[in-house]
Protein backbone atom coordinates (compact mmCIF):
# COMPACT_ATOMS: atom_id res chain seq x y z
CA UNK A 1 0.00 0.00 0.00
CA UNK A 2 1.72 3.25 -0.94
CA UNK A 3 0.12 5.99 0.22
CA UNK A 4 2.21 8.48 2.17
CA UNK A 5 2.30 8.61 6.30
CA UNK A 6 0.08 11.46 6.18
CA UNK A 7 -2.47 10.48 3.81
CA UNK A 8 -3.52 8.39 6.72
CA UNK A 9 -5.40 11.03 8.26
CA UNK A 10 -1.88 12.26 10.28
CA UNK A 11 -1.84 16.11 11.29
CA UNK A 12 0.67 17.54 8.86
CA UNK A 13 -0.56 20.01 6.17
CA UNK A 14 3.39 19.59 5.02
CA UNK A 15 3.53 15.85 3.39
CA UNK A 16 3.64 16.97 -0.20
CA UNK A 17 6.31 19.59 -0.31
CA UNK A 18 7.95 17.37 2.08
CA UNK A 19 8.17 14.83 -0.59
CA UNK A 20 9.07 16.38 -3.01
CA UNK A 21 12.51 17.51 -1.64
CA UNK A 22 13.20 14.66 0.07
CA UNK A 23 12.69 13.01 -3.32
CA UNK A 24 15.36 15.85 -4.57
CA UNK A 25 18.28 14.63 -2.10
CA UNK A 26 18.24 10.86 -3.13
CA UNK A 27 21.18 9.46 -4.56
CA UNK A 28 19.30 7.60 -7.90
CA UNK A 29 22.35 7.31 -10.22
CA UNK A 30 23.84 4.38 -7.92
CA UNK A 31 21.29 1.56 -9.13
CA UNK A 32 20.51 2.13 -13.09
CA UNK A 33 17.88 -0.87 -12.69
CA UNK A 34 15.74 1.95 -11.23
CA UNK A 35 14.40 4.61 -14.00
CA UNK A 36 15.69 8.18 -12.26
CA UNK A 37 12.71 10.15 -13.61
CA UNK A 38 9.75 8.48 -12.29
CA UNK A 39 7.90 10.12 -9.75
CA UNK A 40 8.82 10.02 -5.89
CA UNK A 41 5.99 7.73 -5.09
CA UNK A 42 6.51 5.28 -7.89
CA UNK A 43 10.23 5.36 -7.79
CA UNK A 44 10.34 4.62 -3.95
CA UNK A 45 8.11 1.21 -4.54
CA UNK A 46 10.33 0.39 -7.36
CA UNK A 47 13.41 0.74 -5.00
CA UNK A 48 11.30 -1.55 -1.96
CA UNK A 49 10.19 -4.18 -5.17
CA UNK A 50 13.68 -4.84 -5.90
CA UNK A 51 14.90 -4.77 -2.74
CA UNK A 52 12.57 -7.30 -1.01
CA UNK A 53 12.85 -9.64 -4.18
CA UNK A 54 16.54 -9.74 -3.85
CA UNK A 55 16.45 -10.68 0.26
CA UNK A 56 13.57 -13.25 -0.55
CA UNK A 57 15.75 -14.73 -2.98
CA UNK A 58 13.53 -13.62 -6.13
CA UNK A 59 10.76 -15.73 -4.95
CA UNK A 60 7.47 -13.99 -5.16
CA UNK A 61 5.35 -15.85 -2.48
CA UNK A 62 6.36 -19.19 -0.39
CA UNK A 63 7.56 -22.06 -2.12
CA UNK A 64 4.44 -23.98 -0.38
CA UNK A 65 1.90 -22.52 -2.78
CA UNK A 66 1.13 -24.60 -5.66
CA UNK A 67 0.84 -21.51 -8.20
CA UNK A 68 -0.64 -23.92 -10.96
CA UNK A 69 -3.44 -24.60 -8.72
CA UNK A 70 -4.08 -20.54 -8.48
CA UNK A 71 -6.31 -19.26 -11.38
CA UNK A 72 -7.79 -15.61 -9.33
CA UNK A 73 -5.07 -13.38 -7.82
CA UNK A 74 -5.68 -10.26 -5.48
CA UNK A 75 -2.78 -8.09 -4.23
CA UNK A 76 -3.59 -5.71 -1.37
CA UNK A 77 -1.93 -2.18 -1.33
CA UNK A 78 -0.67 -2.90 -4.85
CA UNK A 79 0.76 0.93 -5.50
CA UNK A 80 1.60 1.05 -8.92
CA UNK A 81 1.55 -2.53 -9.49
CA UNK A 82 5.16 -3.81 -8.81
CA UNK A 83 4.56 -6.94 -7.75
CA UNK A 84 1.75 -7.64 -10.02
CA UNK A 85 3.31 -7.34 -13.40
CA UNK A 86 6.47 -9.46 -11.71
CA UNK A 87 3.58 -12.05 -11.43
CA UNK A 88 2.25 -11.56 -14.78
CA UNK A 89 5.31 -11.86 -16.64
CA UNK A 90 6.55 -15.08 -14.84
CA UNK A 91 3.01 -16.26 -15.04
CA UNK A 92 0.72 -15.06 -17.69
CA UNK A 93 -1.92 -17.20 -17.34
CA UNK A 94 -3.58 -15.87 -14.15
CA UNK A 95 -5.48 -13.31 -13.85
CA UNK A 96 -4.33 -10.83 -11.55
CA UNK A 97 -6.33 -7.90 -9.16
CA UNK A 98 -4.37 -5.19 -7.37
CA UNK A 99 -6.33 -2.79 -5.31
CA UNK A 100 -4.63 0.76 -3.16
CA UNK A 101 -6.09 3.33 -2.31
CA UNK A 102 -3.98 5.84 -4.15
CA UNK A 103 -5.78 6.44 -7.26
CA UNK A 104 -2.59 8.18 -8.55
CA UNK A 105 -0.46 4.86 -8.82
CA UNK A 106 -3.29 3.12 -9.58
CA UNK A 107 -3.36 5.13 -12.52
CA UNK A 108 -0.15 4.58 -13.41
CA UNK A 109 -0.47 0.96 -13.28
CA UNK A 110 -3.77 1.23 -15.36
CA UNK A 111 -1.70 2.84 -18.28
CA UNK A 112 1.57 0.76 -17.91
CA UNK A 113 -1.20 -2.29 -18.31
CA UNK A 114 -2.56 -0.83 -21.28
CA UNK A 115 0.76 -0.04 -22.88
CA UNK A 116 1.73 -3.42 -22.45
CA UNK A 117 -1.41 -5.29 -23.63
CA UNK A 118 -2.01 -7.26 -20.35
CA UNK A 119 -5.38 -7.86 -20.41
CA UNK A 120 -5.60 -10.45 -17.89
CA UNK A 121 -4.38 -7.61 -15.16
CA UNK A 122 -6.95 -5.65 -13.67
CA UNK A 123 -6.52 -2.60 -11.18
CA UNK A 124 -9.21 -0.80 -8.77
CA UNK A 125 -9.68 1.60 -5.79
CA UNK A 126 -10.32 0.36 -2.65
CA UNK A 127 -9.87 1.15 1.27
CA UNK A 128 -9.41 -2.47 2.16
CA UNK A 129 -8.83 -1.40 5.84
CA UNK A 130 -12.84 -1.62 5.23
CA UNK A 131 -15.18 -4.71 4.51
CA UNK A 132 -13.96 -5.52 0.75
CA UNK A 133 -16.32 -4.59 -2.14
CA UNK A 134 -15.58 -8.40 -3.83
CA UNK A 135 -18.05 -11.55 -3.83
CA UNK A 136 -17.42 -14.57 -1.34
CA UNK A 137 -15.00 -17.03 -2.37
CA UNK A 138 -13.70 -15.13 -5.35
CA UNK A 139 -9.69 -15.61 -5.25
CA UNK A 140 -7.26 -18.49 -5.27
CA UNK A 141 -4.37 -16.76 -3.85
CA UNK A 142 -4.23 -13.00 -1.85
CA UNK A 143 -0.85 -11.18 -1.44
CA UNK A 144 -0.02 -8.21 1.00
CA UNK A 145 3.29 -6.90 1.68
CA UNK A 146 4.70 -4.15 3.74
CA UNK A 147 1.28 -2.50 4.28
CA UNK A 148 2.23 -2.47 8.32
CA UNK A 149 2.91 1.03 8.48
CA UNK A 150 -0.29 2.43 6.63
CA UNK A 151 -2.51 0.55 8.75
CA UNK A 152 -4.14 0.54 12.45
CA UNK A 153 -2.96 -2.22 14.49
CA UNK A 154 -6.34 -2.79 15.50
CA UNK A 155 -7.83 -3.28 12.10
CA UNK A 156 -5.98 -6.41 11.32
CA UNK A 157 -8.32 -8.87 12.66
CA UNK A 158 -11.16 -7.82 10.50
CA UNK A 159 -8.93 -7.09 7.87
CA UNK A 160 -8.04 -11.13 7.92
CA UNK A 161 -11.73 -11.80 8.34
CA UNK A 162 -12.41 -9.98 5.21
CA UNK A 163 -9.26 -11.92 3.20
CA UNK A 164 -10.67 -15.68 4.27
CA UNK A 165 -14.35 -14.53 3.06
CA UNK A 166 -12.79 -13.90 0.11
CA UNK A 167 -10.69 -16.90 -0.11
CA UNK A 168 -11.85 -19.73 -2.11
CA UNK A 169 -11.75 -23.27 -0.46
CA UNK A 170 -7.86 -24.28 -0.46
CA UNK A 171 -7.12 -20.84 -1.19
CA UNK A 172 -3.86 -18.98 0.03
CA UNK A 173 -3.39 -15.90 1.64
CA UNK A 174 0.26 -14.47 2.35
CA UNK A 175 1.16 -11.61 4.34
CA UNK A 176 4.88 -10.26 4.05
CA UNK A 177 6.89 -7.62 6.28
CA UNK A 178 10.45 -6.20 7.01
CA UNK A 179 11.18 -5.41 10.40
CA UNK A 180 15.07 -3.70 10.68
CA UNK A 181 17.01 -5.31 13.35
CA UNK A 182 20.61 -3.71 13.61
CA UNK A 183 23.29 -1.59 12.02
CA UNK A 184 26.73 -0.78 12.06
CA UNK A 185 25.16 3.11 12.01
CA UNK A 186 24.16 4.41 15.97
CA UNK A 187 22.38 7.41 14.86
CA UNK A 188 19.77 4.96 11.91
CA UNK A 189 19.29 2.85 14.74
CA UNK A 190 17.82 5.49 17.24
CA UNK A 191 15.95 7.18 14.14
CA UNK A 192 14.22 3.74 13.19
CA UNK A 193 13.42 3.57 17.48
CA UNK A 194 12.24 6.74 17.43
CA UNK A 195 9.88 6.15 14.00
CA UNK A 196 8.57 2.75 15.77
CA UNK A 197 7.23 4.43 19.01
CA UNK A 198 6.05 7.36 16.97
CA UNK A 199 3.77 4.57 15.53
CA UNK A 200 2.90 2.73 18.14
CA UNK A 201 1.99 6.06 19.91
CA UNK A 202 -0.45 6.83 16.46
CA UNK A 203 -1.70 2.97 16.93
CA UNK A 204 -0.04 1.61 14.26
CA UNK A 205 2.83 -0.39 15.45
CA UNK A 206 3.01 -2.93 18.27
CA UNK A 207 6.42 -2.66 20.37
CA UNK A 208 6.18 0.21 22.74
CA UNK A 209 9.78 -0.10 23.07
CA UNK A 210 10.88 1.24 20.09
CA UNK A 211 13.21 -1.84 19.36
CA UNK A 212 10.50 -3.51 16.91
CA UNK A 213 7.88 -2.25 14.28
CA UNK A 214 6.11 -5.25 16.07
CA UNK A 215 3.77 -6.71 13.23
CA UNK A 216 6.12 -9.27 11.32
CA UNK A 217 6.67 -11.25 13.91
CA UNK A 218 2.91 -11.64 15.38
CA UNK A 219 1.84 -12.30 11.50
CA UNK A 220 1.75 -16.08 12.23
CA UNK A 221 -0.06 -15.92 15.31
CA UNK A 222 -2.31 -13.38 13.46
CA UNK A 223 -2.96 -16.60 10.74
CA UNK A 224 -4.02 -18.80 13.19
CA UNK A 225 -6.30 -16.52 15.16
CA UNK A 226 -7.88 -16.03 11.27
CA UNK A 227 -8.89 -19.32 11.12
CA UNK A 228 -6.46 -20.47 8.52
CA UNK A 229 -5.15 -23.51 8.13
CA UNK A 230 -1.68 -25.07 7.20
CA UNK A 231 -0.43 -22.00 8.74
CA UNK A 232 3.40 -21.38 8.12
CA UNK A 233 5.87 -18.49 7.69
CA UNK A 234 9.57 -18.07 6.13
CA UNK A 235 12.52 -16.43 7.36
CA UNK A 236 14.73 -14.26 4.88
CA UNK A 237 17.89 -12.27 6.14
CA UNK A 238 17.86 -8.57 4.36
CA UNK A 239 21.16 -7.09 4.24
CA UNK A 240 21.25 -3.85 5.23
CA UNK A 241 25.14 -2.95 4.33
CA UNK A 242 27.55 -2.62 1.35
CA UNK A 243 28.77 -6.19 0.52
CA UNK A 244 30.59 -6.40 -3.10
CA UNK A 245 29.28 -8.96 -5.25
CA UNK A 246 26.22 -8.85 -7.67
CA UNK A 247 22.32 -10.19 -6.66
CA UNK A 248 20.50 -11.66 -8.69
CA UNK A 249 16.27 -10.92 -8.13
CA UNK A 250 14.62 -13.68 -10.49
CA UNK A 251 13.99 -11.37 -13.67
CA UNK A 252 15.27 -11.88 -16.54
CA UNK A 253 18.49 -9.67 -17.14
CA UNK A 254 17.69 -7.91 -13.80
CA UNK A 255 21.60 -8.07 -11.68
CA UNK A 256 22.01 -5.31 -9.19
CA UNK A 257 25.49 -4.78 -7.34
CA UNK A 258 24.39 -6.56 -3.72
CA UNK A 259 25.03 -3.12 -2.23
CA UNK A 260 23.60 -0.61 -4.53
CA UNK A 261 20.16 -1.51 -3.96
CA UNK A 262 20.70 -1.86 -0.45
CA UNK A 263 21.85 1.70 -0.01
CA UNK A 264 18.39 2.86 -2.00
CA UNK A 265 16.58 1.04 0.53
CA UNK A 266 18.21 2.23 3.64
CA UNK A 267 18.27 5.76 1.91
CA UNK A 268 14.43 5.19 1.49
CA UNK A 269 14.20 4.43 5.12
CA UNK A 270 15.88 6.98 6.48
CA UNK A 271 13.87 9.23 4.01
CA UNK A 272 10.70 7.85 6.04
CA UNK A 273 11.88 9.21 9.42
CA UNK A 274 12.76 12.01 7.55
CA UNK A 275 9.28 12.95 6.53
CA UNK A 276 7.72 11.47 9.97
CA UNK A 277 9.49 14.25 12.04
CA UNK A 278 6.62 16.30 12.68
CA UNK A 279 4.75 13.78 13.86
CA UNK A 280 7.84 12.54 15.93
CA UNK A 281 8.79 16.10 17.56
CA UNK A 282 4.86 16.23 17.80
CA UNK A 283 4.89 13.10 20.26
CA UNK A 284 7.76 14.59 22.05
CA UNK A 285 9.88 12.44 21.71
CA UNK A 286 12.79 14.20 20.56
CA UNK A 287 13.41 17.89 20.21
CA UNK A 288 14.02 19.92 16.51
CA UNK A 289 17.60 20.21 17.29
CA UNK A 290 18.42 16.45 18.27
CA UNK A 291 16.41 14.65 15.82
CA UNK A 292 18.30 17.16 13.02
CA UNK A 293 21.39 16.18 14.26
CA UNK A 294 20.90 12.14 14.17
CA UNK A 295 19.27 12.58 10.84
CA UNK A 296 23.20 14.32 9.06
CA UNK A 297 24.98 11.57 11.75
CA UNK A 298 23.11 9.02 9.93
CA UNK A 299 23.27 10.01 6.22
CA UNK A 300 27.03 10.17 6.93
CA UNK A 301 27.08 6.88 8.38
CA UNK A 302 25.01 5.43 5.60
CA UNK A 303 27.58 6.29 3.27
CA UNK A 304 30.32 4.26 4.96
CA UNK A 305 32.21 1.50 3.19
CA UNK A 306 32.14 -0.78 6.27
CA UNK A 307 28.28 -0.16 6.54
CA UNK A 308 26.89 -3.45 8.02
CA UNK A 309 23.46 -4.49 9.51
CA UNK A 310 20.74 -6.97 9.02
CA UNK A 311 17.13 -7.10 9.24
CA UNK A 312 14.37 -10.15 8.90
CA UNK A 313 11.59 -10.50 6.49
CA UNK A 314 8.36 -12.36 7.42
CA UNK A 315 6.29 -14.15 5.02
CA UNK A 316 3.51 -15.73 6.67
CA UNK A 317 0.94 -17.74 4.62
CA UNK A 318 -2.29 -20.21 5.14
CA UNK A 319 -4.84 -21.08 3.33
CA UNK A 320 -8.86 -21.50 3.68
CA UNK A 321 -10.30 -24.69 5.29
CA UNK A 322 -12.15 -26.72 2.62
CA UNK A 323 -15.64 -26.90 3.13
Amino acid sequence: MSQSFMDKGQPSGLQERQTRQSGTRRRRASAPAVPADLPVEVHEESIRHRYLLQMQGGRLFPESIDIEGVERVLDLGCGSGEWVFALARRYPQLFICGVDLDRRLLQRAQARRNRAGLSQLEFRQMDFTRPFPLAESSFDFLHMRACARFMSASAWPALLTECRRILRPRGWLTLVEIELCDSSSSAFLKLRQLFNRCWYRLGHALDESGLSFGIASRLYGMLLAAGLQEVAYDVHIADLGRQSGTLQDGEAGSADPAGAISALFLQQSLTEVRLAAPLIIQQGLISPPELATLLEQAEHELQAPDLCGWGVIISAYGRRQEE
